[in-house]
């Protein structure tokens, strides 16, 4: 019964945490874009809040429905640990491939 009265309380907690926080990101992605001297900048917190927002629904949307119906907590946790190893994956590739896409844009712009 004690763990469910501190689920109770930690619950709302956690609700207005991340709502203080999700109201500051524009906050600091827009400081962010005053103040860098390329205007693409702006473009480009604005793509990637907009795209995080999304994988966040969607994520959450795929462990409400694996909990809605199996009703399994370990259903559940294999779920979100198969999307986030997908996550993982699609970030380690995305970030190995910037550098060699941008360093070949810059040989292909000298020709």
């Amino acid at each position: 019964a004690a763990f469910h009265d501190v689920r109770v309380a930690a619950y709302p907690a956690f609700v207005a945490y991340h709502c203080l926080f999700e109201a500051a990101l524009p906050v600091a992605f827009a400081n962010m874009a005053v103040h860098t001297r390329v205007p693409r900048y702006a473009l480009v917190f604005n793509v990637n809040t907009l795209l995080s927002a999304a994988l966040q629904f969607v994520v959450q949307l795929v462990l409400a429905n694996v909990a809605v119906v199996g009703g399994d907590a370990r259903r559940t946790f294999v779920a979100l640990a198969i999307v986030l190893a997908a996550l993982m994956v699609l970030t380690v590739v995305a970030a190995t491939a910037a550098p060699i896409a941008y360093i070949a844009a810059r040989r292909w712009r000298r020709r």
